[in-house]
């Protein structure tokens, strides 16, 4: 019998890049799942890049990569 199932969601902000007068920074969403039921546990983990946010001069863009 399954006990539970948790999921967290959560995004999070890669280091910024730097070329010239642009910087990007990459957003990636991170889904951690835990598993539980009868005598075992399940762990597992999902990383996938979900925009660039893009600052030129005093201009913000977003791109998303979905």
């Amino acid at each position: 019998m399954n006990e539970g199932l948790d999921s967290i969601f959560d995004t999070i902000v890669g280091n910024p890049i730097s070329v010239g007068n642009i910087t990007m920074i990459p957003l990636i969403e991170v889904d951690l799942t835990i598993r539980a039921g009868n005598s075992s546990i399940g762990l597992g983990a999902n990383i996938v890049p979900k925009s660039i946010m893009i600052i030129k001069e005093e201009q913000v863009y977003t791109i998303d990569l979905k």
